[in-house]
């Protein structure tokens, strides 16, 4: 049988629009693009499933059914000597399709929140810091951010090399290792979307200085090298996923100034990228507390 695409086009390009000001942006948004590459790949069906993925399906399927979930999703990347991540603390209720998310980063200054999000189930409103206020955002889905890292599998029983199951202490953990046969092809999607995404982007009208770090970021990412991808996940003793976990290590070129201030590819380096996405708590009336003080605020 022919193997479909099952990759819906992904956002591993908008790091070519969001690089425009110095190689912690190119970092910070390499961390966001990927988790955003992980919720955004599609799966298909019609096969036999694995006794693992099976029960990855039965735990996702019973955390889709909570009422409310406080979780949090953080990448990490890690190459060049130095460490740089992106957290998303989010707390939802299924029910009314209502959540609150903040969103910190991580580099050499430390950790600091960049943008706190309400979601009412129908509008999506951002708080400005500078004046205490909400703004209703224009558009954009009001899905609960990350929560698709944990209710969608982005791949099926091709595509796994390798699977283990353990049980301990109540839970049990399932991982898979992939075929190079779908590193190859995630790989070769995304970096048409990354053309897609720069092709746009150059025809925005930005500074010379903009487009060449653009360009630049782009080919580093068309040199990159994706040799593995682990993925392992956590069911708890109720048979809810209650964590999902990507390990990524690759070799891509340095992004290095030079004596011009241009940035220039260099000499390569080792890359490992994690994204963790875990439920600390369910069906806990608590969570909703944060959600009612962000909804009186945006109604006040």
């Amino acid at each position: 049988m022919e193997k479909k695409s099952r990759h819906a086009d992904t956002h591993a390009g908008t790091g070519v629009s969001a690089c425009v000001d110095s190689r912690r942006t190119v970092r910070a948004a390499t961390v966001a693009a990927f988790a955003s590459m992980l919720t955004a790949m599609a799966v298909t069906g019609g096969m036999t499933e694995s006794a693992e993925l099976g029960e990855m399906r039965d735990a996702m399927r019973r955390l889709k059914r909570v009422d409310n979930l406080q979780f949090t999703c953080t990448g990490t990347l890690q190459g060049d000597g130095a460490e740089r991540g992106e957290r998303v603390e989010v707390w939802s209720d299924q029910l009314s399709g209502s959540w609150v998310a903040e969103y910190y980063v991580t580099d050499e200054d430390g950790t600091r929140r960049y943008q706190k999000e309400f979601c009412d189930g129908r509008a999506v409103y951002v708080y400005i810091d500078w004046n205490g206020e909400w703004e209703r955002r224009q558009g954009g889905s009001v899905k609960t951010p990350c929560l698709e890292t944990l209710t969608v599998l982005p791949y099926d029983n091709r595509d796994i090399a390798e699977a283990e199951s353990v049980r301990k202490k109540g839970k049990q953990k399932i991982s898979f290792q992939f075929t190079q046969e779908f590193l190859g092809a995630l790989s070769a999607e995304n970096m048409d979307a990354a053309e897609r995404s720069f092709r746009t982007y150059e025809k925005s009208g930005v500074s010379e200085d903009a487009l060449h770090l653009a360009e630049m970021t782009l080919e580093q990412y068309r040199r990159t090298q994706q040799e593995r991808i682990t993925a392992v996940y956590t069911i708890d003793a109720e048979n809810v996923l209650c964590e999902g976990m990507y390990k990524v290590e690759s070799v891509q070129p340095q992004l290095n100034p030079d004596e011009t201030g241009k940035v220039q590819l260099g000499g390569e380096q080792k890359l490992k990228l994690q994204v963790k996405t875990r439920v600390y708590r369910y069906n806990q009336a608590g969570i909703l507390n944060k959600i009612e003080q962000c909804r009186s605020e945006v109604r006040y």
